[in-house]
């Protein structure tokens, strides 16, 4: 294919409607993240225009997406006893415009090709957030240049801060790529990453098959350099999930440009600067933000058990209110399921629970009992179990980015089962 010739492909490929919704959807992750609502809603817009197109429901649901809504629902219970009604009210509102990708994706995401080709763009999102993470590094570490260019919308960021109060991460060498927080990029990089391997898996061109991995690589790598410890674990768990599952399936070659890969990423890792290893002992040594957690987790233990059914509203504001009367100036517990139970009660632990159990138990059943889907079912797993695991030690779901990630995983689950199943 010539360059005109892609040209013009590309040009008619960029004037799908679905290639639109998904842009827009990736566009949460790539642009700042007091953004996402407007990207969100955005999609569902321009979704709208496939309605006219096929007729085809655009507020449709299937099992994942009626048990968010509970979710949301139960959260804007807490708006009537919260501790805080406005940070309740405008975090349900967060909630309801985030779930625009739900319906947008849904009514637009119609067949296997479509599917396809969003993965894609997905792998190629995540290829450009690691690229410009490992750039960060390289520009502060290497050029010396100011830490505020570890965030890629600074300038933004500083323009948007004199309205509203924004807290950047600016004090240590840790990249952030297009968030304001290292552990936030992290979090939504090791959610996005294991989706990766579906693009590579159903390429149908060895330079795009390349492309992809090298996607791959570069996403792992910036992630890397977020020096997030919980992101280590992640892809560690990651990676034995990716030897169980595909090595057995690979011929020899395969099997050792597999490995060859994984070593070479790994040294990567392990000969960049002494803040890697520093990172990694401090978790023997215990260092101010282990210890902080743990009195954390502690204080949401006792605030807890005096409000054990309902929780104390849904809101960084109450949770920060709460954990104040410990002590403890944080905006959440650093945990999940304790943040769940904070501020929701027993209700809200389990109306989460359940989508995610349900999206678990089908995409393990398509990865046992359907070997034409099993790939795709253990991408889908993989990147649940990572949100499910990172939650251990951070609240995955505190910021509009967050609850995009989480919720665009649940969509998937839903589109997957429609198409496949």
């Amino acid at each position: 294919m010539s360059l005109r010739e892609w040209l013009d492909w590309l040009k008619v490929f960029l004037r799908e409607r679905y290639v639109i919704v998904s842009l827009l959807v990736l566009g949460i992750f790539i642009f700042p993240d007091y953004t996402a609502p407007g990207f969100a809603m955005a999609a569902l817009v321009a979704a709208a225009g496939e309605k006219k197109k096929t007729g085809r429901k655009i507020f449709s649901l299937a099992v994942s997406g009626k048990f968010l809504l509970i979710f949301i629902a139960d959260l804007a219970v807490t708006i009537i006893y919260s501790m805080s009604r406005v940070s309740s009210l405008l975090t349900v509102l967060m909630w309801l415009s985030m779930f625009s990708i739900y319906y947008a994706l849904r009514a637009v995401i119609t067949d296997n090709e479509r599917f396809r080709r969003l993965m894609q763009l997905l792998t190629l999102c995540v290829g450009l957030l690691g690229l410009i993470s490992c750039l960060q590094y390289i520009a502060c570490a290497v050029l010396d240049m100011d830490y505020k260019y570890l965030h890629f919308w600074w300038f933004l960021d500083d323009a948007v801060s004199h309205f509203f109060p924004l807290r950047s991460f600016t004090d240590d060498m840790r990249s952030a790529s297009t968030f304001m927080n290292p552990n936030i990029f992290a979090e939504v990089m090791v959610c996005l990453l294991p989706l990766c391997y579906y693009a590579v898996g159903k390429a149908r061109h060895d330079g795009t098959k390349n492309l992809f991995v090298i996607c791959i690589l570069i996403g792992t790598l910036g992630t890397a350099f977020s020096f997030s410890r919980a992101s280590y674990f992640c892809m560690f768990c990651l990676l034995v999930l990716t030897v169980i599952f595909i090595v057995k399936r690979m011929t020899k070659h395969q099997a050792r440009l597999f490995i060859s890969v994984v070593v070479i990423a790994g040294l990567l890792v392990l000969f960049t600067p002494n803040i890697f290893m520093d990172r990694i002992m401090k978790l023997h040594t215990g260092d101010a933000s282990v210890k902080d957690h743990i009195l954390e987790w502690k204080s949401a233990f006792r605030a807890i058990s005096h409000r054990l059914i309902m929780g104390y509203g849904v809101g960084s504001a109450v949770s920060k209110q709460v954990m104040s009367s410990y002590g403890l100036q944080v905006l959440h517990s650093h945990n999940l399921y304790l943040e769940l139970l904070l501020e929701g009660g027993i209700p809200a632990l389990l109306t989460f629970a359940a989508p995610t159990v349900i999206c678990l138990k089908n995409q393990i059943c398509e990865m046992y009992k359907k070997r034409k889907n099993n790939l795709l079912g253990f991408c889908m797993f993989s990147a649940v179990f990572m949100f499910l695991i990172f939650g251990l030690s951070d609240y995955p779901l505190l910021t509009p980015g967050l609850i995009g990630s989480f919720i665009l995983l649940m969509t998937l689950s839903d589109i997957s089962m429609d198409l496949f199943s």
